[in-house]
């Protein structure tokens, strides 16, 4: 077997750092992605490769220019492909792992902004299935007998980007024993 399927790692690894993880296990396996694009959050071909030491960076860049580029590739990583709006590096490494260009406070930084983001379409995703229980139950408006699938749409929507939220809020805060 030379390729294999990874199903919606990026939702099974909601935080950057959990997907840089989960890749660099995956590497440590001999399994890699070649190239990613926007589909790859829920469907990430892997191919075999021999089994190595990589560190990967999962960087939510939306908007990149040509000196981002440029300073990666410039400190010897390898850029995989765009997952949605995270750009996703890789370096082989022997010794200590290399580090990224971001320290622990700019990543936590990060994961509170994040947490705002979905934290905010979620609660309003589970409102408006809520408010559409409400309504349909009380059988107002012109479409009183859908209500369940329009509720149950905004729920879907809304139930995995607040277990997101949850994951970035529940990321320990570094300390003193972390040596940042």
């Amino acid at each position: 077997m030379t390729r294999r399927t990874a199903w919606f790692a990026a939702f099974v690894h909601p935080t950057p750092a959990r997907l840089e993880d989960w890749l660099e296990l995956q590497a440590s396996r001999g399994w890699e992605p070649r190239e990613l694009d926007d589909m790859s959050a829920i469907r990430m071909h892997l191919q075999q490769a021999k089994p190595a030491k990589v560190r990967y960076v999962v960087d939510p860049q939306q908007k990149i220019d040509g000196n981002y580029r440029a300073t990666y590739e410039d400190a010897g990583w390898k850029y995989v492909g765009e997952l949605s709006s995270l750009q996703v590096w890789r370096r082989r490494y022997t010794g200590a792992r290399p580090e990224a260009f971001t320290d622990r406070p700019s990543r936590r930084a990060r994961d509170v902004r994040m947490a705002w983001a979905t934290g905010t379409l979620g609660t309003l995703a589970l409102l408006g299935a809520l408010t559409r229980v409400i309504l349909g139950v009380a059988a107002i408006g012109k479409s009183a007998e859908d209500w369940p699938l329009e509720a149950g749409i905004l729920a879907l929507i809304g139930i995995p980007l607040v277990a997101v939220t949850v994951a970035l809020v529940r990321r320990r805060a570094p300390s003193a024993a972390d040596g940042d």
